[in-house]
């Protein structure tokens, strides 16, 4: 009786939070319907019920902000915040408040809290960059707008922004890239094509610019600055009437208007959370992105959305959510998109906080936005708890070696993935590494034996295999690993160097010289390979060809060493 009773209590406290979210879409309902009033007085009412109900905050909020009381729209999603961390849609919309109210520095503190907790909103990026564009930060407003539209493409008014930002940075043919393409979504926004007009102006072409002025007229281009730049243009295309009758609407508008306020344009995401994550969803699926699709989807079925409102199906809604989330980080991984990636692993740690693998990506993703403190972090907590999660092993020992020179902990870390995976080529390979950087060269070559027994057709393989056995002064076994590396790869310009030390090693210096020339031929700006092939020369008498080479050394910048340690793939389990 007593379970009975359990369940009973704990099915009808379930309908009492769902009949909460309900109520807190139908207010929202009500805001977009132009209806703030009702919309309070629902809220209100769910808030009395229930205090702790953020969303119900997070909406009233809305309302507020929808009526410019920015205060009150600030007190609302500051509290709502404090009842849930996690809502980014808050942190965008006090972001709008105090951008409204021309507290920049905090807007953007408020925006960048947004877009660390759901980087793929592109409504967050455009509100950053207005912000920044009014501090006058025009490079960090440039670049939000251009990730603004890395997300939606299709964003018509980050296009004219950032168009904006460029000719302001004197980037004129920039510039007209965006109002053009903005003039192709649009072409009956009035404010595209008189920016498109600005850009050509800039760029001396008159008559394109009178063009795009003129449709943004007949569009009812309202700003008096569209009839004085054309009134110029008439003046000074010699079209005196043009001029005189273009520049006296100009005047005219100035008497009738002398000081026009223009409203900052802002960003609001769907106040109704669900509709907002089933926007984005559809947004993500026309740019085939199918994973974060579903990902949005999911969010907005989990925010209420009923199976009547989905006109997408879902596919693979038998999967756990945490899993979802985890596939589509995978994806924007894949699409280089690493703080999309962070946003949806995070997501998917707070669904499944135990999911070991989840740690391990946000590591990577940790590590390729490069925070490897945080990374750290991750991987130690993934390792925890799966202590057989051999990629955990593998990536944490290559931040410990590569930001913090800890290289011993690293060779512990590398052989422990080794143990668990002992088929993995690449654990192996990257010990073998470690050992080499160590200066531990018996170790290196043993690692490096494994990993070309585990993959026998890897050039590089066979090339760290190769200088490895060069450095402890085996030229013979040296000389067959190189050749053997650029057997399968004729195009190894490392390769050729590393051989070309070897002859020269061994004083066969017309085949060194050769060596060191054909890693020229393949990469000219292998610095290291014109000071050899000079001294190689000097070496033989050739003065003034050991000259021309030197000279080029000299020239040239400092030759980076390629990297030759490998984080394991996004998808490594």
């Amino acid at each position: 009786m007593r379970i009975a009773v359990l369940w009973l209590g704990i099915w009808l406290g379930a309908c009492s939070a769902w009949a909460g979210v309900m109520e807190a879409r139908q207010a929202a309902f009500l805001l977009k319907r132009q209806r703030p009033e009702a919309a309070e007085e629902s809220l209100r009412r769910l808030l009395r019920a229930d205090p702790q109900d953020a969303l119900a905050h997070q909406i009233l909020a809305t309302s507020f902000l929808l009526r410019d009381q920015f205060d009150s729209a600030q007190a609302y999603y500051i509290h709502a915040l404090q009842l849930d961390s996690t809502l980014a849609e808050s942190c965008n919309g006090l972001g709008m408040a105090y951008t409204y109210g021309r507290q920049y520095q905090s807007a953007i503190r408020a925006l960048a809290q947004a877009i660390e907790l759901d980087a793929g909103q592109p409504a967050f990026y455009y509100n950053a960059g207005v912000a920044y564009e009014r501090l006058e930060r025009l490079d960090e407003a440039r670049q939000a707008f251009a990730a603004a539209l890395q997300l939606d493409p299709w964003n018509t008014e980050a296009r004219r922004y950032l168009g904006f930002i460029l000719l302001w940075q004197n980037r004129p043919a920039e510039a007209l890239e965006q109002y053009v393409a903005a003039c192709r979504l649009n072409p009956q926004e009035s404010a595209n094509w008189y920016g498109a007009g600005k850009a050509y102006l800039r760029l001396k072409q008159d008559s394109l610019a009178i063009g795009c002025l003129e449709r943004a007229r007949e569009l009812g281009g309202g700003e008096a600055e569209v009839f004085y730049q054309l009134g110029l243009l008439y003046h000074k295309a010699g079209r005196a009437e043009a001029a005189e009758r273009t520049l006296g609407r100009f005047r005219q508008m100035q008497q009738e208007n002398p000081n026009p306020v223009k409203r900052v344009e802002l960003k609001m995401t769907d106040p109704d959370p669900a509709r907002n994550q089933y926007g984005l969803g559809e947004l993500y699926a026309r740019r085939d992105r199918p994973a974060a699709a579903r990902a949005r989807l999911y969010r907005a079925k989990q925010l209420g959305l009923t199976q009547k409102e989905l006109r997408r199906p879902l596919l693979g809604e038998l999967q756990e959510p945490e899993k979802i989330e985890g596939l589509a980080g995978l994806e924007s991984m894949q699409h280089r998109d690493y703080h999309l990636a962070l946003s949806h692993y995070r997501a998917a740690i707070r669904l499944e906080p135990r999911h070991a693998l989840s740690y391990r990506h946000l590591g990577l993703a940790l590590h390729l936005l490069q925070h490897p403190d945080e990374a750290i972090q991750a991987y130690q907590e993934a390792i925890r708890l799966d202590p057989q999660l051999a990629p955990a092993y593998n990536d944490l020992a290559l931040v410990f070696s590569k930001q913090r020179n800890e290289h011993e902990k690293a060779v512990q870390l590398l052989q422990k993935a080794a143990e668990i995976a002992p088929q993995e080529k690449i654990y192996a390979y990257n010990l073998a590494q470690i050992h080499f950087t160590l200066g531990q060269y018996a170790e290196a070559a043993g690692g490096f034996e494994r990993a070309a027994v585990l993959d026998p057709n890897s050039a590089l393989t066979l090339f760290s295999l190769g200088r490895t056995q060069a450095r402890r002064g085996r030229g013979a076994e040296a000389e067959g690993h190189l050749k053997r590396a650029l057997e399968i790869n004729p195009d190894y310009a490392e390769a050729y160097f590393e051989l070309g030390a070897v002859y020269e090693h061994q004083g066969r210096l017309v085949q060194a010289a050769e060596m060191y020339e054909r890693c020229i031929e393949k990469n000219p700006q292998y610095r290291h390979a014109h000071y050899a092939l000079g001294q190689t020369y000097l070496k033989q008498g050739k003065s003034g060809e050991a000259r021309e080479a030197l000279r080029r050394f000299g020239e040239l910048p400092d030759h980076r060493i390629p990297e030759y340690v490998f984080f394991a793939p996004p998808d490594a389990e």
